[in-house]
C-alpha cells in the first residue's frame, strides 16, 4: 500500500466506510481513516488521508504511528530518519526541532522531513500534553498536495 494506490485495492468499500473517520477543523478537503490492528508488526496504527468525496480513494498520505514516551520516540527519531535519507541521493532536508502543534494545546512535534519532487516524507515524534492522547513515533508519506493542505490552507 503506497501513496497514489486506490484503497480500494486493499479493502472493501464497506471496511473502508467502517473505520474510524476524522475530519479536519479547518478545512474539508481531506479526511483521515485509522487502521487500529494488534496483528501489525512494527505500527500500532496506520493513517490514510483521503480526499473528501474521491469515490476511488486515492491515498494521498500514509503513516504508520507507533506508541512510545517521548525520549524513547527523540532516541529512535533520527536512526529512522538517516534510513530514509540513504534511499535518495542528496534529497532535501527540513528539521523543524521541537515546535508546537498547531491543532493541539499543550502539544509539541519534533520534526524531520525529507523531500522527493514535491512530496514529503517526514518522521515525527508526538509529545502530547492533553489527556485521552498518547505520545508516538509518526512516520509519514504525504503528496505535495497534502502537505500544501496540511501546512497552507489553514
Amino acid at each position: 500500500m503506497s501513496v497514489g494506490d486506490s484503497l480500494l485495492d486493499h479493502f472493501s468499500e464497506n471496511e473502508i466506510k467502517n473505520v474510524n473517520k476524522t475530519k479536519y477543523k479547518w478545512n474539508n478537503k481531506f479526511y483521515q481513516l485509522t487502521f487500529d490492528n494488534s496483528n501489525f508488526e512494527i505500527y500500532d496504527a496506520i493513517k490514510i488521508q483521503l480526499k473528501t468525496n474521491d469515490n476511488k480513494y486515492i491515498i494521498n498520505s500514509i503513516s504508520g504511528a507507533a506508541i512510545m514516551n517521548i525520549s524513547t520516540c527523540l532516541d529512535k527519531k533520527n536512526g529512522i530518519f538517516q534510513n530514509i535519507l540513504e534511499m535518495f541521493d542528496n534529497p532535501k532536508t527540513f528539521d523543524h526541532g521541537k515546535r508546537k502543534h498547531p491543532s493541539y494545546k499543550n502539544t509539541y512535534t519534533y520534526d524531520k522531513y525529507v523531500m522527493i519532487s514535491n512530496d514529503m516524507i517526514s518522521v515525527s515524534c508526538y509529545e502530547f500534553g492533553i489527556p485521552d492522547f498518547v505520545d508516538h513515533l509518526l512516520i509519514s508519506v504525504d503528496t505535495s498536495e497534502f502537505n500544501d493542505f496540511l501546512n497552507l490552507d489553514r
